[in-house]
């Protein structure tokens, strides 16, 4: 923005330089004695015009130095309604939900989409938003029986597929996040924010009022960061004040990386629903998609390199990577 202003600053006073030095000349033939019809009109229209090409060069080839370089995979090809990626502490694996024959199950498949995927659960619920332990070696995950309008149930199973079992008892909820340090679980119910241990089935409140979802964990499990009333806040786990990162349009669907603390979300403030990044505190935004399609649910790998989104750029929602480029 600061260069836009700097590059009209200076085309306009080259304009005004232009002008000025047309009435000067006109005076100063007057004052020798020349006729009007002996004085020659400046013509500024050429000179507008040049200024008008040198600046819109100038900053085609700004954008073009701040280019970004992202490598985009198509990990699902299914065909089915894929969502809600989550990927494993190692960052080979991907967990995420396809609605097939009226269900909804966990499904696994490694980040690069080249092996086939493989079938988690095949219960006849609607599982949703699946979470690994810190371990890798559990999913948890939110799932409620067909045509029910309770809250769903929290819900774990090893990691192939075998011990499927409730979370805790009578414990329900969904958006479930697992911190990746220690075994905490965060989840929404009834619109606030819960945490609880996956050994203990007595979820304490984090938030008493508003409209909070999609929280996850941040700054090594002493933070939680959440979306509330359309903007992204963050939170000690102590209860202390939030702080709103975002004040543009709608923002949702956080994740953050465990080692770079950078934070992947969706937003709408360019006129469609686009993949973006920034830093913890919210400066330095970055938009990663630029495009007609609709990103949701992106996933943060711990090690800051890929974000799995859900996208229909393939004409169907599938699971994608984003390979972020090293300067990112």
């Amino acid at each position: 923005m600061c260069r836009r202003i700097n590059i009209e600053t200076e085309w306009g006073i080259s304009v005004k330089k232009c002008m000025a030095f047309s009435v000067v000349l006109i005076i100063c033939l007057s004052v020798f004695g020349c006729k009007k019809s002996d004085i020659k009109t400046v013509d500024t229209s050429k000179k507008i015009e040049e200024l008008r090409r040198a600046t819109k060069k100038r900053q085609e080839e700004k954008k073009e130095e701040t280019k970004i370089e992202i490598e985009f995979i198509r990990v699902t090809k299914a065909y089915e309604y894929d969502s809600a990626p989550a990927f494993s502490p190692d960052g080979t694996k991907i967990a995420y939900v396809s609605y097939q024959d009226d269900t909804q199950n966990i499904w696994i498949v490694d980040s690069e989409g080249e092996e086939e995927p493989k079938r988690i659960t095949s219960t006849a619920t609607l599982d949703n938003r699946p979470t690994w332990s810190a371990d890798g070696k559990s999913i948890i995950f939110s799932s409620a029986k067909l045509n029910d309008n309770a809250e769903p149930k929290l819900c774990i199973v090893n990691s192939n597929g075998t011990n499927l079992r409730q979370l805790g008892k009578g414990v329900h909820g969904y958006n479930p996040s697992c911190s990746p340090v220690n075994g905490q679980i965060v989840f929404v119910s009834q619109n606030n924010l819960w945490v609880m241990n996956t050994s203990n089935d007595k979820p304490e409140y984090i938030t008493t009022k508003g409209y909070h979802d999609y929280p996850c964990w941040m700054d090594n499990a002493k933070k939680l960061l959440f979306s509330s009333d359309n903007d992204l806040c963050s939170i000690n786990i102590d209860k202390e004040d939030r702080i709103y990162l975002t004040n543009t349009a709608w923002n949702s669907f956080p994740s953050v990386s465990l080692k770079t603390n950078k934070i992947a979300f969706i937003s709408n403030r360019s006129g469609n629903y686009d993949l973006w990044i920034m830093n913890s505190d919210g400066t330095n935004p970055v938009q990663i998609t630029d495009d007609t399609y609709s990103e949701l649910y992106p996933c943060f790998s711990s090690d800051g390199s890929k974000i799995a989104f859900q996208s229909d750029r393939s004409g169907n929602f599938d699971i994608w990577v984003a390979k972020l480029s090293e300067n990112m």
